[in-house]
């Protein structure tokens, strides 16, 4: 299923589509691909296109990890780290 991801103001800035296999697809507003966020079960990780990790959120803490593991933020702000 396909959802519209919109900024503060509204605006259209991308799409998400659930894939099979626990993935959430993630695509800018030119509908080309530019991450996805991976379902590790108490973790969710965010790649980009080339599979590099880009964060990670942990539900035991509720925090969102950079790759180098420092915290970013509390709660989950995987799918905003794709949009900055």
């Amino acid at each position: 299923m396909r959802e519209e991801v919109k900024d503060s103001r509204g605006n259209k800035i991308g799409y998400t589509e659930t894939g099979s296999n626990n993935q959430v697809y993630v695509y800018d507003k030119m509908m080309n691909r530019i991450g996805y966020i991976q379902n590790l079960g108490n973790k969710l990780q965010a790649l980009d296109k080339m599979q590099n990790r880009i964060a990670t959120y942990e539900s035991n803490t509720n925090a969102t990890y950079d790759k180098m593991h420092n915290k970013i933020s509390n709660g989950n702000v995987l799918l905003n780290l794709f949009f900055k």
